[in-house]
């Protein structure tokens, strides 16, 4: 999944939610036929930690989203308005 226009906020936000388990890199992805500079957020811990599928939105959607909305979000931004 590609974000665009992403604002240094919100990074800095997604930077905090992720912590020490993601590492940020640059990279360069093909999206809608060109090639354009990103960011990404890349696994550096253990990898017995990692489940091994892929991820599924539509299964994040129906089992997850409620959850992440309700209380992972607020949770987070509670703690990052703290730091």
């Amino acid at each position: 999944m590609v974000l665009g226009n992403v604002d240094e906020l919100s990074l800095d936000i997604i930077s905090f939610y992720e912590g020490d388990e993601y590492e940020k890199s640059k990279v360069t992805v093909f999206v809608n036929g060109k090639y354009e500079d990103a960011l990404t957020f890349v696994w550096v811990n253990e990898n017995e930690m990692l489940e091994n599928k892929d991820w599924d939105l539509q299964n994040f959607e129906r089992t997850c989203l409620d959850y992440y909305l309700n209380e992972v979000i607020p949770k987070t931004m509670e703690e990052f308005l703290r730091k």
